[in-house]
């Protein structure tokens, strides 16, 4: 982010973690090995070790609210080299780093496919070619990791993510990591503008993670467009679309959101998130009518969240479920189950109506590489009440 020193209204600074752990700290890391420097040493372990609590279970990173995550492939960034050297280089002193390499390396390797790195977990299965940038990027720290004969420095453990119970707040990017038994989500409200239409605002859940199921909703860019067109791809399918939950309203023919809203507040209290603000544009203006208010509440619990919203009743909520055209659904009396391989997603609509607008057909969105179901709820009386839960196969919730 340009200034480097600069703040946002909301005190935020210019962060993402995409190009942090996979460009920046990894050669800062490496420079103080070069030469020795135990200064920039301490200063790159702490920074990595507080970044790691951003690394997915699955060897993902949450980069659902960065600066660039035009660039981001889920993994990582689509040009960087990768964080495994940065994270094996200081391994022996902190175990959980060779956890980090390794998991990321894994799903590096779930990610190849005739010997091409993807640009995403599902690139393959909706039929997206592979860029070769990624491959040759990533294929040359894993050779430094050779080089360096760090590869038996890997460890199987528990990431920070994992273990999280209950809320941290991260004041520079206005975000919020929320932990339950075997899930996690964050909430971003952050406000740093890098690019039009760039990453999650609002209030927005911008994650959710399930230790049986992986990714159930991602972020993604707001509003894809080619910033560097030389290092990101052209969409090549049918509804290449946004996969974050959010409110819309259109009106004289622009569409306002809350993902848009830099302003909006985020107030936690004991578990429960309230946050208030106004649709806003994709240029960050609010709009005009008072009916462009909104109210979002969420409620977590081991079994799932639920989602109350105040909106106006001209407006829809769209909440896009990760997942691949092979899973199947079913309709259910108020709402919808989506049936994984270990469990079921189940979304129970307690105010306002549900529909499937491309039917059991998938969206998708280049970064960060997913494809989801498309759910729309349209307010009843400008409210909206939903919940999302796991469920087991039998039907019984998941605890």
């Amino acid at each position: 982010g340009r200034p480097i020193d600069g703040y946002t209204p909301k005190g935020c600074r210019p962060v993402d973690m995409g190009y942090n752990l996979e460009e920046s700290l990894s050669s800062l890391a490496l420079y103080a090995d070069i030469s020795g420097d135990l200064n920039i040493q301490k200063a790159v372990e702490k920074a990595l070790f507080t970044q790691l609590k951003f690394m997915l279970p699955d060897g993902g990173i949450d980069n659902s609210f960065g600066t660039r995550n035009f660039k981001w492939t889920y993994w990582g960034s689509r040009t960087s080299d990768g964080c495994g050297l940065g994270y094996l280089l200081f391994a022996k002193s902190h175990p959980e780093f060779g956890m980090a390499a390794l998991r990321n390396t894994q799903l590096l390797e779930r990610c190849t496919h005739d010997g091409l790195l993807s640009g995403g977990p599902h690139y393959q299965k909706i039929g997206e070619r592979s860029c070769v940038h990624h491959t040759f990027a990533h294929a040359k720290v894993l050779t430094s990791i050779l080089d360096h004969g760090l590869e038996s420095s890997t460890y199987e453990g528990i990431l920070p993510r994992e273990e999280l119970r209950g809320i941290e707040y991260f004041s520079d990017i206005d975000t919020y990591q929320i932990g339950c038994s075997g899930y996690s989500a964050t909430i971003t409200g952050y406000d740093w503008h890098y690019l039009k239409g760039g990453h999650a605002a609002g209030g927005a859940i911008s994650l959710v993670w399930q230790k049986d199921v992986g990714t159930v909703i991602c972020a993604s860019m707001s509003h894809y467009q080619m910033k560097e067109p030389n290092n990101m791809q052209l969409p090549r399918f049918q509804h290449h679309e946004c996969l974050t939950p959010r409110i819309e309203y259109c009106e004289a023919g622009r569409r306002y959101s809350n993902i848009y809203d830099y302003r909006c507040s985020i107030i936690e209290n004991q578990g429960l998130f309230q946050v208030v603000g106004k649709l806003s544009d994709e240029d960050y203006m609010a709009a005009q009518a008072s009916c462009c208010n909104y109210e979002i509440q969420y409620l977590f619990e081991d079994s799932g969240f639920c989602t109350h919203i105040c909106m106006t009743d001209s407006g829809i909520y769209i909440l896009p479920l990760i997942s691949e055209g092979s899973e199947s659904i079913t309709r259910t009396e108020r709402g919808v189950l989506l049936h994984k391989k270990q469990m079921d997603i189940e979304v129970v609509i307690e105010t306002g109506t549900l529909s499937l607008p491309y039917g059991e057909e998938r969206i998708y969105h280049l970064a960060p590489g997913f494809a989801a179901l498309k759910l729309i709820i349209v307010p009843y009386q400008g409210k909206i009440s939903y919940g999302l839960y796991f469920r087991a196969c039998s039907g019984q919730a998941f605890l």
